[in-house]
């Protein structure tokens, strides 16, 4: 099958697979970031989840543009696929460099639902980002983990007590408020 010109292996491809093979393609991507960028975020509104689809996001969160990532991680995390290889390739993204990456890198893990020790410790520890916009996600996806998850409470009370003195403990107290009453003040 061929498609924009580009052989596709296999009969019947859908077409958010079809975009996943083009928008991989060295020479696609690398001509022009926001074509990646773009992909990513096709992708991700498209609702497939397949292996293919998959790949081709885990291989846009390495582009060397930092947009590029960020949108690759945001369409990771619509897609709903909390694989160990995809959550740990968007806990690897907390450490990126840019603020933008972290911010969406937690916005994903927010969203797939996955509250191991691991994601929960990964997050508290951006609670201390300088960036407060980093920090901000962070909380919020706390939030939405501890929703789904009674361990989560009893993680940040703990954390809390261990960073009284920290100026970010007022993010965190906002999480348990969130955790408790379900809105934020």
């Amino acid at each position: 099958m061929k498609f924009a010109g580009i052989s596709v292996p296999g009969q019947e491809v859908e077409k958010s697979e079809k975009l996943a093979y083009i928008f991989v393609m060295p020479d696609v991507v690398d001509e022009n970031s926001d074509v990646g960028r773009m992909a990513a975020y096709a992708l991700g509104n498209l609702g497939n989840s397949s292996e293919t689809v998959i790949n081709s996001l885990l291989a846009l969160l390495q582009d060397e543009n930092s947009d590029v990532g960020r949108m690759a991680a945001y369409a990771l995390g619509n897609l709903g696929n909390s694989s160990e290889t995809v959550i740990n390739s968007l806990l690897a993204l907390l450490q990126d460099e840019n603020s933008d990456v972290r911010w969406m890198a937690a916005y994903a893990l927010g969203n797939l639902g996955n509250s191991s020790e691991t994601v929960i410790n990964s997050l508290l520890a951006l609670l201390q980002d300088e960036n407060s916009d980093v920090r901000w996600m962070a909380a919020y996806a706390l939030g939405k983990l501890g929703k789904k998850s009674n361990h989560i409470l009893p993680t940040i009370i703990q954390w809390i007590q261990q960073h009284q003195e920290s100026e970010y403990v007022g993010r965190v107290i906002d999480v348990l408020w969130y955790l408790v009453v379900g809105e934020e003040n």
